[in-house]
């Protein structure tokens, strides 16, 4: 017995051995075919268009094509949960954003883990959320969008994409905060459907992407009464944060966008993926983009990914049960 143990022991080391050389030679020649760049989202819009353009820096860095493959459907679930069921070689990536780390908050049975089935690469930027009002609210700042929502329970609305999303979450959690009470109407038809009511009259305010909002506010045809960042933008430096403005530190409504890659993806392909992501960033034409999106950017190393996904997950957590969303 010992004698076949021994044999099969020494069979078994011996091919280990010889899987070493393969796997440092195939992490040392990475990347040897074209990357494959999940994006959650339809073509055209303005999370394709940075995977597309990031997808070309890093064809330039790389020397291997990025082929960008969207994945819509179920708020990002389908592409996102096709991306985590890929193997971790470092040959298939996704453009993923804080739908990622928010999607426990809101849908109660996902078919991935956001920690766990992924591989932390690197961060690109953080988008800039603005409280957007129509021009007949008798409100020009937060706080007097409070005294009148005080004065005046429940008739004030205020839109989101849907019922338990991020937007939902944060005006719930704003009323909740505040002490105030407002009529929620979710769109299903997003900005496109949102915005002109707005502009109508029809809704009130709403958290929105000041990329969406930022035409409408230059013409005049609605207002901006506080950015949701934690901090004020370099993007609108003289817009207050609605923290600041109605004094309720730590609110913060953050998107953000990030590359990830499916779980076990070899530590070398990860650093170099970050380094060169890092630099493709840093590109002014990159930059340049970002900031045209209302997109601040955002660099470091694949830990810190990390820690925005996991501390992400713990705010829209606890965000939610503070403002009785439950998730869907």
């Amino acid at each position: 017995m010992s004698l076949i143990f021994s044999r099969r022991a020494l069979v078994a080391w011996l091919c280990c051995i010889a899987a070493v050389p393969a796997a440092v030679a195939q992490v040392s020649s990475y990347p040897n075919r074209p990357i494959r760049l999940i994006v959650p989202y339809a073509a055209g819009g303005g999370t394709d268009q940075l995977g597309r353009l990031i997808a070309e820096k890093l064809r330039q860095r790389l020397g291997q094509a990025v082929v960008v493959d969207n994945k819509p459907g179920a708020g990002t679930i389908v592409g996102t949960d096709l991306a985590a069921k890929q193997p971790g070689d470092g040959y298939t990536l996704l453009l993923t954003t804080s739908a990622l780390s928010s999607a426990p908050a809101m849908i109660a049975r996902l078919p991935f883990d956001p920690v766990k089935d992924f591989t932390p690469i690197a961060n690109v930027g953080v988008m800039l959320i603005s409280m957007s009002a129509n021009n007949r609210l008798p409100a020009a700042n937060v706080k007097e969008l409070i005294s009148y929502m005080k004065a005046h329970p429940d008739k004030v609305n205020y839109g989101s994409y849907g019922i338990a999303t991020t937007a939902n979450i944060s005006m719930a959690l704003f009323n909740q905060r505040a002490g105030v009470t407002s009529t929620h109407i979710p769109y299903k038809g997003g900005a496109s459907q949102a915005l002109p009511e707005m502009v109508g009259g029809e809704l009130d305010i709403m958290f929105d992407a000041m990329a969406s909002s930022a035409p409408l506010v230059k013409a005049g045809k609605i207002k901006v009464l506080a950015v949701a960042s934690s901090k004020r933008s370099s993007l609108m430096p003289d817009v207050p944060t609605v923290a600041e403005a109605a004094n309720l530190p730590g609110f913060a409504f953050e998107p953000w966008y990030g590359i990830v890659g499916p779980a076990g993806m070899p530590r070398e392909v990860v650093e170099r993926l970050n380094r060169e992501i890092n630099a493709a960033v840093a590109e002014p034409e990159v930059q340049e983009s970002l900031r045209n999106q209302y997109i601040s950017p955002l660099t470091g190393a694949p830990a810190m990914m990390r820690d925005i996904i996991v501390n992400d997950i713990a705010y829209w957590s606890s965000a939610a049960k503070a403002a009785g969303v439950k998730p869907e």
